[in-house]
């Protein structure tokens, strides 16, 4: 993610390093990486395949019948985000304030979040029709497994043709103001009956083969609740206060809702983002452009730690060297050396942050002056400072996940 100038050797050093020091941080405390593997990717369009599972031995009386293996396909493109910002030609000049480094952290954070606000994204849209397909360089591509069904559905396909779903129909409000109108604690009550259903149905979801997915799952290990943030207290006294007594009164029939929690031992963690309230929509098509929840009080719950994961963070790697470099210029290296400059001051680099952040770079044209000069800046005295990044977030397979929706709602 190198910036790359001809102005003094300290200043591209200093702004290398100020930019990594910015970016690695935002990539640690990352949402996504809460329910998202990761991988590499080397081509504009990456292809992968979801095989069947295996049959369940049963008793043999003398004869057997044998079944393909079933086989689900997925193209995943890699997806080109930019932004671009103007540079005043004073304040370069002027830069004793700091204006450009100030400027090349902003830039850093913000490749940095990108994961986030597209998985939010990704989450949010989950049911739409629209999510299951992208569309990319002239042509669609499917975005889930069963192609044309969005990732969260009542219609996923069993092995018998009937129909399985990820949506499951919860006990809280649907608004935030009834959320907050109500005791916390009822609510805390809702959401524990909520996750109580969802361990009930997830123990019926069958695969190609028509046996349980999940025989022996360890909610406690294996479970993360996701919420927006006006759910986050409520899921923290659910799931995360250890033999709490939950009182209140119930939604329903105006009853005591006192109970021993016995929350926390239903699940691994609560996982709260402020972008699943809804965010800026990195893929529309205006820089104004937005997305939100289908209810305001959606929340989900995913499986982790199994052979695959809910989600999955694609980050690009060019196959080329230098693809998108300056001639002579040697991004490896310099961005090696703005690692370096992190390491050396204590924070440690993994091997996923430091592939994303060699990939990603920041152009400009803070070089162009006296006989480099541009037409641009001469009449505008302004430079530009463009961050770019290639990648994409897409759907794990489709029972990983469940979207709760909220009280008097099935879809």
């Amino acid at each position: 993610m190198p910036i790359v100038t001809n102005l003094q050797t300290s200043l591209v050093r200093d702004a290398n390093a100020t930019l990594a020091t910015a970016f690695f941080p935002r990539w640690r405390g990352g949402f996504w990486q809460e329910i998202a593997g990761s991988y590499v990717s080397t081509a504009l369009v990456e292809p992968f395949a979801l095989d069947g599972a295996a049959p369940m031995l049963q008793v043999f009386n003398g004869s057997m019948s044998a079944r393909g293996v079933a086989s689900w396909t997925l193209q995943v493109p890699n997806l080109l985000f930019k932004t671009i910002e103007d540079i005043s030609r004073t304040s370069l000049e002027m830069d004793q304030t700091g204006t450009v480094l100030r400027r090349v952290a902003q830039m850093g954070i913000r490749l940095a979040q990108l994961p986030d606000f597209l998985m939010a994204k990704r989450i949010m849209t989950a049911s739409l029709a629209s999510s299951a397909t992208v569309a990319f360089s002239g042509s669609n591509y499917y975005t889930t497994f069963e192609n044309g069904v969005p990732y969260f559905s009542t219609a996923h396909t069993t092995y018998a043709g009937g129909n399985q779903s990820n949506i499951l129909q919860g006990n809280l409000p649907a608004t935030i103001a009834s959320v907050t109108a109500q005791n916390i604690a009822a609510l805390a009550n809702a959401m524990q009956q909520d996750v109580m259903n969802a361990i009930a149905t997830i123990a019926t979801i069958v695969d190609d083969k028509g046996v349980q997915i999940f025989p022996s799952l360890d909610t406690e290990k294996h479970i993360v609740v996701m919420v927006p943030p006006v759910l986050r207290p409520v899921a923290r006294l659910a799931f995360s206060t250890p033999g709490a007594t939950i009182g209140g009164t119930n939604g329903t029939g105006g009853s005591s809702g006192a109970t021993t929690s016995i929350g926390p031992m239903m699940v691994k963690r609560v996982v709260s983002s402020q972008l699943l309230a809804g965010c800026i929509d990195v893929e529309g098509a205006t820089p104004a452009a937005t997305v939100s929840p289908v209810h305001q009080t959606d929340y989900y719950i995913w499986i982790e730690d199994d052979l695959c994961r809910p989600m999955y963070f694609q980050r690009f790697r060019p196959k080329k060297t230098g693809e998108y470099s300056p001639v002579g210029y040697n991004p490896e290296a310099a961005a090696a050396a703005a690692i370096a400059a992190c390491e050396k001051v204590g924070m440690n680099i993994s091997a996923e942050a430091a592939d994303v952040y060699a990939q990603a770079e920041v152009d400009h044209n803070l070089s162009a002056l006296g006989a480099n000069a541009q037409r641009s800046v001469v009449e505008q005295e302004a430079f530009f400072m463009s961050p770019r990044m290639r990648g994409n977030v897409t759907y794990g397979p489709w029972f990983l996940g469940y979207r709760i929706d909220p009280g008097g709602y099935s879809t």
